[in-house]
């Protein structure tokens, strides 16, 4: 039995669905989603440029380099990459699993998401929905995760109108 692990990538006028060969490459392309200024495409040219375990050694070595042998990637994006990357992979090798349970990387990939539709940067928002991950022990919701990294920063007024813009979007 083959298993595909997949990324929906929302955008406002489409749905596209990404598949992945296993969860490190996906929690790659998932990071790399949220470099300043690289797409899902520019996403996945740079995973088929390297390996993935080449791609994380020259990220983690700062080897900008390397990055710029990508097709596509200039010196300035590799430099991102080095700059937004290095921390969560230093970090540890799988820093979206630790402390949120099952479906970790999902709840972290909707509140990031939900985040960034809320005007957070998304490399700022990923940052913070894993810095409070590994704080939380056990479970968290997506919600609370959303709710923790807007902090004080939200009135309740707002958090009511997001709420009803969140049901009406079901509806």
């Amino acid at each position: 039995m083959a298993e595909v692990v997949t990324h929906l990538h929302v955008r406002d006028d489409a749905l596209d669905l990404y598949g992945f060969p296993s969860h490190k490459e996906r929690r790659l392309f998932r990071m790399l989603l949220g470099v300043t200024g690289i797409g899902p495409r520019s996403a996945l040219g740079i995973l088929s440029g390297m390996s993935i375990e080449g791609l994380e050694a020259a990220i983690m070595s700062g080897d900008v380099t390397s990055l710029t042998r990508i097709s596509g990637v200039g010196r300035k994006t590799a430099q991102r990459i080095v700059v937004e990357l290095k921390g969560p992979l230093s970090e540890g090798r799988e820093p979206l699993a630790v402390g949120a349970g099952e479906g970790a990387e999902d709840k972290i990939s909707g509140a990031v998401e939900a985040l960034v539709a809320l005007g957070l940067k998304r490399s700022e928002a990923y940052r913070s929905v894993t810095h409070i991950v590994r704080q939380t022990e056990g479970e968290v919701s997506l919600e609370d995760l959303v709710k923790r990294v807007l902090g004080g920063t939200v009135s309740p007024a707002a958090c009511e109108e997001i709420e009803e813009a969140r049901s009406e979007a079901r509806r």
